[in-house]
């Protein structure tokens, strides 16, 4: 279980979220809905060590991690997929999946036959440099080295950006079978609506650094629920 108290955060002396509590779940896919610049990633940064909270704490497992370095929390079970990818475009596809292996509790060198297995495309271009995959395969990438460092938890920013509808729909897919048969916990930040509908488990809005609310599955369905929720 991945838990969230009352957190606050910022930059200097700017505050951008504010008293922010949710908790996910195993098998729990979680959304957060917003517009650009109400805190989404923030609060990413925060659970994942990168950001430290001004205010309140963060629990994995019930263990409270919030002065730990991202490191510390990364071997704690928590994988990061930044928006934009984060892969590095200099080293080749099988480097990149090395660096996941870092952050794992069993200090494996080896690349997991299962997450070849889960994603071939990958095992096809083990020698190609990964800046010059497309950008959905760079998506792919990046899902992929998170799951090399054999997380309980996955935390994921905006991974539909910028990727052609074939490939949101095959992460759609992965997704679920995270949740389902890998029983991770998925803390999900995204806007577009396809992915969202078919992957949450739970929804919530932010806005202005605050959850606003929480939209049923049954309301995700409804165009102008959500648009009236996200004030569009």
């Amino acid at each position: 279980m991945l838990e969230a108290r009352e957190i606050s955060a910022g930059y200097g002396i700017v505050p951008v979220i504010r008293n922010i509590s949710l908790t996910v779940d195993n098998g729990d896919i979680l959304v957060l809905l917003g517009r650009n610049g109400v805190g989404k990633t923030t609060l990413l940064k925060s659970l994942i060590g990168l950001l430290k909270p001004s205010s309140g704490k963060i629990l994995i497992d019930g263990l409270d991690v919030t002065e730990w370095a991202p490191s510390r929390i990364a071997k704690a079970g928590v994988a990061y997929v930044p928006q934009g990818r984060g892969i590095f475009p200099k080293l080749t596809v099988e480097e990149n999946l090395r660096v996941g292996l870092r952050g794992r509790k069993d200090r494996s060198s080896t690349i997991p036959d299962d997450v070849l297995a889960m994603f071939p495309i990958l095992k096809e271009r083990m020698n190609q440099l990964g800046g010059t995959l497309s950008g959905g395969q760079q998506q792919i990438l990046a899902l992929a080295r998170a799951l090399c460092s054999d997380p309980s938890h996955l935390l994921l920013d905006e991974p539909s950006e910028g990727i052609q509808p074939s490939i949101i729909r095959q992460i759609s897919e992965l997704l679920q079978t995270f949740s389902h048969e890998l029983d991770l916990t998925i803390l999900l930040v995204e806007q577009n609506l396809e992915l969202v509908r078919t992957t949450a488990t739970r929804c919530f809005v932010m806005e202005k650094g605050c959850l606003s609310r929480e939209l049923t599955t049954d309301e995700l369905e409804d165009d102008q629920k959500v648009f009236e929720a996200l004030a569009l």
